[in-house]
């Protein structure tokens, strides 16, 4: 919506009175602004606004357009019974508007695949897909090992074609505000003057909970000797840096330390960590900042498994062929670990909540890539 068409918009029942309904007051601390519900804080002002600019079912018509969310729209609902006094409110602040919407962002809605043991102990796993509604603000993109070079040749080569197929895909969610951390392990000293690594070392430490002890059983290919598989290479640290085919954006992170990372995504209210990268049967795993631990500590992983790949040599068992290695090991993390889904699945869900958005007029997320706040706090 352009200056005109808000402006129009203003102009609809401008003959109101503008007066607050004074009767009924309902305290603030009634009405819980925290956690998972509210993860862009000091917009909760702006979002009261938004609520009191409409009357009841012009909101709920208004939202049911616009691609805020289903936690946008239950928050919006439940503060609409807090506060009965707000119905009778019929101005609209453009202000609270844009930044109602950059705070509660939109719902992804990713159908992801996970492996149930529906009768336990029989070894008979059955593929299961859902759809998971993610909020894009509380949802980061984490690249693991995407490096410029390996000691493998064959694993030069994969990862190299990789990057090319998940750079656009990383550019498509930055610009639609998911946030971007990059963990290339072993090259801090590369990034070390980096305003994206910068950043990352003023991020508070937060202590991670006890881990939730949940079950490591072994891999199903065998990679005790390395995994590589083309013939003569032996191991050096070959790497310096990530992969240049991968942007660094400006509001991206650097950082290959476990704790850290999950600092920064207790201070962004992040809750889902779509894991991209290699290789899927050790450091997607099992880095300190991965699939492992994190799901240890509460946070909600999801390997999109067409932007991974694994180190395995077809001569080793299980004997298969190495793209059916690596599909194994991404069975084995549905069994036991976390979901997967296709970078095509989520390129679709920005896709729709970008359409959604320009239908309901609402700058915000759909058309803005996420921007560094001013304080440590968001």
């Amino acid at each position: 919506m352009g200056t005109a068409g808000m402006a129009t918009w203003l102009s609809v029942d401008n003959k109101l009175p503008l007066t607050p309904h004074t009767q009924g007051k309902t305290s603030l601390a009634k009405y819980p602004l925290q956690g998972a519900d509210w993860p862009a804080k000091q917009y909760s002002w702006c979002m009261l606004g938004l609520v009191i600019a409409f009357p009841n079912a012009n909101l709920l018509q208004f939202l049911g357009h616009c691609s805020i969310g289903r936690t946008g729209r239950d928050m919006m609902v439940r503060m609409l019974r807090a506060f009965p006094a707000f119905r009778e409110w019929r101005h609209l602040v453009a202000l609270a508007l844009i930044s109602a919407a950059t705070a509660l962002g939109a719902d992804l809605q990713l159908p992801v695949r996970s492996r149930v043991e529906a009768f336990k102990g029989s070894g008979v796993w059955e593929e299961v897909r859902l759809q998971e509604d993610v909020p894009i603000q509380q949802t980061a993109i984490l690249i693991c090992d995407m490096w410029d070079k390996h000691w493998c040749s064959g694993a030069t080569r994969r990862v190299e074609a990789l990057a090319g197929r998940m750079a656009p895909v990383i550019e498509r969610a930055r610009a639609r505000g998911i946030q971007i951390i990059h963990a290339p392990s072993e090259t801090m000293a590369f990034y070390q003057g980096w305003p994206q690594r910068q950043r990352m070392l003023r991020v508070a430490k937060v202590e991670p909970p006890a881990p939730l002890g949940l079950l490591d059983p072994p891999l199903p290919i065998d990679d005790t000797a390395g995994g590589c598989d083309t013939a003569g290479d032996q191991f050096y640290t070959a790497w310096k840096r990530e992969i240049a085919a991968i942007s660094m954006g400006d509001a991206d992170v650097i950082s290959d330390d476990g704790v850290q990372i999950y600092s920064f995504l207790r201070e962004r209210g992040i809750r889902n960590l779509l894991v991209m990268g290699v290789h899927v049967n050790m450091c997607v795993l099992n880095r300190s900042f991965a699939i492992k631990k994190m799901t240890n500590w509460g946070i909600r992983c999801v390997l999109v498994r067409d932007l991974t790949d694994s180190m395995y040599n077809p001569k080793a068992r299980p004997y298969v062929s190495h793209e059916r290695g690596t599909e194994l090991v991404v069975e084995h993390i549905e069994k036991y670990w976390c979901p997967s889904m296709l970078s095509t699945d989520l390129i679709n869900a920005l896709k729709i909540v970008a359409h959604a958005s320009a239908r309901c007029g609402a700058p915000g997320i759909a058309e803005s890539p996420r921007t560094e706040p001013h304080s440590s706090t968001f």
